[in-house]
């Protein structure tokens, strides 16, 4: 695959596609997809979906979500510049309504205007231009298309101790996401296992107790899977572009892309965020 597109980091295309390899969601099971999915989505109208509807999953990944969506509309394409886009071909191969693009959510083959909807999940931050990135996800969409994006936020609707907190785990992340790959997993390994699940036991034990654990640190992944930690571990401490917005930020950023009608997620994750593209909205 040659990628001629400007917004993509090749090591960082090449570290996700390791990780989606090694952390094979196959193992991960469906319950536990399906309460991810539902967080994800839960703002989103399906309502305005149907078995006509064509959309996109931009940066599909493995094909964790797709293989929630496809079965409700009629055309789906997964664009996924890494080789994980291999491990959806095989999670999918039911699903006959599929379409696989190994491309960038910036150069690829959908054509302006084409879809009824998108999602993209976990991938602007990760862009060396996320705004651009979202233009052309965007240019993509029919008039009244609807979107679904989830990006990083910056933390504010955290306490000043949270965001502290958080600070040293960014010199962290600095100090291991350039490493080698081989390398870098393994660290993550080791803080998933000796942070990442202590904290979350000490969060469930404080929620049996009757504590309001809503502001404790790792407090949204008390109900997921051992693998899931693993996963999200990677995503934080291994990758080398993160940015983070806030949801005013995020607000101004959609709505002057011609997107209306915003809906964030009140809970975590966030921000996840649904819109809809205005009826005859440039957004070239």
């Amino acid at each position: 695959m040659a990628l001629s597109d400007w917004n993509a980091d090749r090591k960082v295309i090449s570290d996700f596609g390791a990780e989606w390899s090694i952390h094979d969601q196959r193992l991960v099971s469906n319950q536990d997809l399906q309460s991810e999915f539902d967080k994800y989505f839960a703002n989103f109208p399906w309502s305005k979906i149907n078995q006509q509807s064509i959309g996109a999953d931009f940066g599909a990944g493995s094909g964790r979500w797709a293989k929630f969506v496809a079965p409700r509309v009629g055309r789906l394409f997964l664009v996924e510049p890494s080789k994980a886009i291999l491990a959806a071909k095989e999670i999918l191969s039911d699903c006959h309504n599929v379409e696989f693009c190994q491309s960038t959510i910036s150069d690829n083959n959908i054509n302006d205007g084409s879809l009824d909807f998108f999602y993209c999940l976990g991938v602007l931050h990760h862009l060396p231009d996320p705004e651009n990135g979202l233009l052309d996800c965007v240019r993509k969409l029919k008039p009244n298309g609807i979107l679904l994006i989830y990006f990083y936020y910056n933390l504010d609707n955290r306490t000043a101790v949270y965001k502290s907190i958080w600070k040293i785990a960014n010199l962290v992340r600095l100090a291991i996401c350039y490493l080698p790959s081989p390398i870098k997993i393994r660290i993550c390994w080791l803080l998933c296992l000796v942070i990442y699940v202590p904290l979350v036991w000490i969060a469930k034990i404080g929620r049996k107790v009757g504590l309001n654990i809503s502001n404790w640190l790792l407090a949204a992944y008390v109900d997921r899977s051992y693998k899931s930690l693993q996963t999200d571990t990677l995503d934080r401490f291994a990758t080398r572009i993160e940015w983070r917005k806030s949801r005013s930020e995020l607000e101004v950023m959609l709505k002057n892309m011609g997107i209306v009608d915003l809906k964030f997620n009140e809970h975590s994750p966030y921000h996840c965020v649904v819109g809809r593209k205005a009826e005859n909205r440039d957004s070239h």
